[in-house]
């Protein structure tokens, strides 16, 4: 028959698994950690964080692209790009992303009561 796990195995050398002293009465016992009381689940609570989230990314990925199309025309000497062909190329990019940004924070207005 084996020994339940609380008790050092019989077999093991002192200081082997169990510290200096292989009794079970010289192993360390944790303080239980203190539970906190249970918060409900919020589902506006929630939602509300997930919006606010999703609008702050959007505008911060909005401000990301314009300082990347300035940093272009700036660099345009440099890289050999007509101010031209940076428009063009940043145009669709620059639209599609006001209409995400616009629609997504009328939708995080718009729920918001």
């Amino acid at each position: 028959m084996t020994a339940p796990p609380s008790e050092p195995p019989e077999s093991t050398e002192q200081g082997a698994d169990w510290g200096e002293d292989a009794s079970a009465d010289s192993v360390p016992v944790r303080a239980a950690a203190p539970v906190s009381p249970l918060k409900l689940y919020n589902a506006e609570e929630m939602r509300d964080k997930v919006r606010a989230r999703l609008a702050s990314r959007l505008v911060c990925l909005l401000a990301a692209t314009i300082g990347l199309i300035f940093v272009l025309i700036g660099l345009h000497g440099v890289l050999d790009l007509q101010v031209r062909e940076v428009k063009d190329a940043t145009l669709p990019i620059f639209t599609a992303l006001i209409t995400l940004i616009g629609t997504a924070t009328g939708f995080y207005f718009g729920g918001r009561k």
